[in-house]
């Protein structure tokens, strides 16, 4: 519960942050964050294939893996619940089963807070969930 959390509020800050950098430097970062994800990715085939040996405490991982992808979920997104997955087999002894279902909440909740943010600060287009064509 702590991990989401820290997930959820830390997602808020994060989607502050985005609304407040300019478009033509999210436009800049994006392709590197989008080529980092995919690296990541491409080096782990078999990660999470067998459970890891527990690392720290489930309150250390909730403050710093929390934290810290929660408000990346809140900045930029792509790959939150596959990041919080990957560190949670090799810190937590988790396998991937058990490591999707807490990245799942985890996620959920970050997303959630990410979503309330745009909405509070007009950042969100309806349009876009209803299918009309929107600005």
């Amino acid at each position: 519960w702590l991990a989401i959390a820290g997930s959820f509020f830390a997602s808020l800050g994060g989607a502050h942050v985005v609304t407040l950098v300019s478009n033509a430097a999210l436009k800049k970062l994006i392709p590197w964050l989008l080529a980092a994800v995919a690296i990541y990715t491409a080096l782990n085939p078999r990660f999470g294939i067998h459970p890891g040996r527990k690392k720290m405490a489930p309150v250390v991982f909730a403050g710093l893996f929390g934290v810290l992808l929660g408000f990346y979920d809140g900045f930029f997104g792509p790959g939150t619940g596959s990041f919080l997955v990957f560190v949670m087999v090799p810190f937590l002894k988790s396998d991937f089963v058990i490591g999707t279902g807490n990245a799942k909440a985890m996620n959920f909740a970050s997303n959630v807070a990410s979503l309330a943010t745009f909405i509070v600060k007009g950042r969100y287009a309806y349009g876009m969930i209803s299918g009309e064509n929107s600005r």
